[in-house]
């Protein structure tokens, strides 16, 4: 049975929900996993699968600024990048200690071992810098592409076919396959916590029993752009049409609150999640790329994506699923105008998507794993 260390950034909750799938699918294939991240994303883990065994990594604890989230995150990029040494240096006490026969990473630059299998998992092939530095686009893919050579596999969490990252991964050529200086490209498909769980006919919390409609809103990502949008949205919420759902995205809250209009919700998951999400009127949420492959997986096309302020991810996610007509987007500066935007959702339609790419990638991983022939 491989012994397989499963790193998780924690960055908002994205990249431990949709790592939850990847992690089925190992342990589906035999493979033991170890757990390892910090945080909000570490609990997450720890509700998904408690009884796999957990360590606990330095946090990156990156945060955005109220007004020019770009400013505020490179500041913090010297952290980040002693942060990343050091959890590099964690891992190889770990592999010390008790051998790992591979490692995954979604999203921490530092948990790769050079004589162990390792992949990187990332919906990006180049950072897209902002407006006014756009000219420097290709030098952050020539970064990007260093930042990665470690590893020997790269898993792409997007669907060939249909493209969901838009220009974050397809902008640019991938690497060739048996390029020496780049890691082996595999596809694996669209990424949701929902993928294989049956559908829920009700809500297990009595709390959440209702037979009115209503409008969800679903926060995530990090401080304080969270908690503004929540502001945002509780002072535009008596102008909606249906009562607003606030699902605050905090693991380690546990009271409901009801306000005029309103019920604050500070964390779902599993079950009551999935079927809020397919029983509200209109799902509104920030266009990280984890939570659109959570909707797509769910067939939920009526959709307001409001992107994080600053993020050119979630803005350039945003933009390019409206030009897709796969949800409308509404601005944060512009939430209340968020009834004109809860019309235009209206006339989404839902995707298909092929949900085999995993199960595939894992089996040939693995192999390689068990023989060590990766070079």
């Amino acid at each position: 049975m491989p012994r397989i260390l499963f790193a998780v950034l924690n960055w908002g909750l994205g990249h431990a929900t949709r790592s939850i799938p990847v992690i089925r699918a190992l342990q589906k294939a035999g493979a033991s996993v170890v757990l390892a991240s910090d945080g909000d994303a570490l609990q997450v883990l720890k509700r998904a699968f408690p009884k796999v065994e957990t360590r606990e990594l330095p946090g990156y604890n990156i945060r955005y600024g109220r007004k020019n989230s770009l400013v505020a995150i490179y500041g913090q990029v010297p952290h980040v990048i002693r942060t990343v040494s050091r959890e590099h240096r964690i891992l190889r006490s770990w592999h010390k200690e008790e051998v790992f026969d591979g490692v995954v990473s979604d999203s921490r630059f530092g948990m790769w071992l050079s004589d162990v299998p390792s992949v990187f998992i990332g919906h990006q092939i180049a950072v897209l810098p902002p407006k006014p530095f756009q000219a420097f686009h290709m030098t952050a893919f020539g970064v990007h592409k260093q930042i990665i050579r470690p590893f020997s596999d790269w898993w792409l969490p997007d669907d060939p076919t249909l493209r969901l990252a838009g220009d974050l991964l397809h902008r640019f050529p991938l690497p060739k396959h048996n390029s020496p200086r780049s890691p082996r490209v595999n596809w694996i498909g669209v990424l949701s916590r929902f993928s294989g769980e049956s559908r829920p006919y009700g809500f297990l919390d009595n709390r959440l029993n209702t037979h009115e409609p209503f409008i969800a809103a679903v926060l995530s990502g990090p401080e304080p752009q969270r908690s503004m949008l929540q502001e945002a949205l509780m002072a535009v919420a008596p102008k909606l049409p249906y009562p607003l759902w606030i699902v605050e995205g905090r693991p380690g809250g546990q009271e409901f609150k009801t306000l005029p209009n309103i019920k604050i919700i500070p964390f779902l998951d599993g079950p009551d999640l999935q079927h809020l999400l397919r029983s509200a009127e209109v799902v509104i949420s920030r266009s990280g790329y984890s939570s659109l492959m959570d909707y797509v997986v769910l067939g939920i096309s009526k959709l307001v994506l409001v992107p994080t302020p600053g993020q050119t991810e979630q803005e350039h996610l945003g933009q390019n699923w409206r030009n897709h007509n796969r949800a409308a987007v509404c601005l944060q500066h512009n939430i209340t105008h968020l009834p004109e935007y809860l019309s235009q959702a209206q006339k989404c339609a839902p995707l298909p998507f092929n949900d085999e790419l995993l199960s595939h990638t894992v089996h040939q991983w693995l192999a390689i794993c068990k023989g060590k022939h990766f070079t």
